[in-house]
């Protein structure tokens, strides 16, 4: 079992990503902001932080972006809703990063629990 920390400011899609995570065994914590998500980093740690781009307050970028600082390995996943008008990529901005894993809103939840599932693994595997 792993513990996945989930920062999103949708409480609907935190909801739905609740449910199928716990189904598919694996522990979740959750936030709906950048600070809140930090700290439950810093007390519980986390074998996946799966984070939304664009956060009230600290954004998912500076969250990733500390979490990587702090812990290198940590996997991340960066969720975004695809935003061509502003001409920058957030998405693509959280590969520079770092993240292991972008997603594009509206989630596809068997996907990314597949995901998870995949990366996490890989991980116990190469330990």
């Amino acid at each position: 079992m792993s513990t996945i920390l989930l920062i999103e400011k949708d409480s609907g899609l935190r909801h739905r990503l609740r449910s199928a995570l716990m189904e598919a065994g694996h522990d979740l914590i959750e936030a709906a902001d950048g600070e809140t998500g930090l700290a439950q980093f810093h007390a519980i740690g986390a074998d996946l932080v799966m984070t939304d781009v664009a956060l009230p307050g600290k954004g998912g970028l500076e969250v990733m972006a500390q979490v990587l600082i702090e812990q290198p390995h940590t996997k991340i996943f960066a969720l975004a809703v695809p935003q061509s008008d502003r001409g920058v990529d957030l998405l693509e901005v959280a590969e520079i990063l770092g993240a292991t894993r972008t997603f594009e809103k509206p989630i596809d939840v068997p996907e990314l629990v597949r995901a998870i599932d995949e990366e996490l693994i890989t991980t116990w595997s190469s330990e």
